[in-house]
């Protein structure tokens, strides 16, 4: 199997299914090298949380397949979800927790010439 060099290590069973899949959903969509050109840019590994595929890069790529509409009723549904302007919540948070127990000072135990 032949690979770019800028192409992820994956393992070529991997690599093969998710090639299938591609082909598979963008079956009839465009031609044969149109297509490949496709499944190698959605499989480049370029893609990633800190690199979305944006709207304007699938249209180029992809073509008028692409529709960037939302209906109103997306948004009527953002809408009922609404976060506060301004503030943006943490991703993980640190939330301690009180023991069952009351926690006693081990201070009055403490004797420096004696080992623990």
């Amino acid at each position: 199997m032949t690979r770019h060099s800028s192409t992820p290590r994956r393992p070529a069973r991997l690599w093969t299914r998710m090639k299938s899949l591609l082909r598979k959903i963008l079956e009839g969509k465009s031609d044969q090298k149109k297509l490949d050109t496709i499944i190698e840019e959605f499989l480049s590994g370029k893609y990633t949380h800190d690199h979305p595929f944006m709207a304007e890069e699938a249209q180029a790529l992809l073509g008028q397949c692409v529709q960037t509409d939302v209906p109103e009723e997306v948004y009527a549904l953002m809408d009922l979800y609404r976060m506060e302007a301004g503030r943006s919540r943490p991703g993980v948070e640190y939330v301690p927790l009180m023991s069952a127990r009351p926690i006693q000072s081990a201070s009055h135990d403490f004797h420096p010439e004696k080992p623990l």
